[in-house]
């Protein structure tokens, strides 16, 4: 897991790193210090992760972002559903 960067407040580090799930990046946030770190855990996503930062930092209003907390969310559930699945078939 790798930190790729930070942002100034909690809401635009959330939505973010949920945007970048929405992408299949699987990434985080966290509070760190006056500011939070959104953290990706796949080095491979790097490159396109921080490209995609760039963008954010720069239109942060982009309307792709909109909405982005929900629909991770509902990715994050699906995944999840499909691990128990996967692990009911192997027992």
């Amino acid at each position: 897991m790798r930190q790729l960067g930070t942002l100034p407040n909690q809401s635009d580090a959330e939505r973010f790193a949920a945007w970048l799930v929405t992408q299949r990046i699987d990434a985080h946030a966290e509070a760190a210090g006056d500011a939070w770190a959104v953290w990706v855990r796949d080095e491979d996503h790097l490159p396109q992760a921080r490209e995609a930062l760039a963008h954010f930092q720069a239109n942060p209003k982009d309307p792709r972002y909109r909405g982005a907390e929900s629909e991770a969310e509902r990715l994050r559930r699906e995944e999840g559903r499909g691990r128990k699945k996967a692990q009911r078939d192997i027992v």
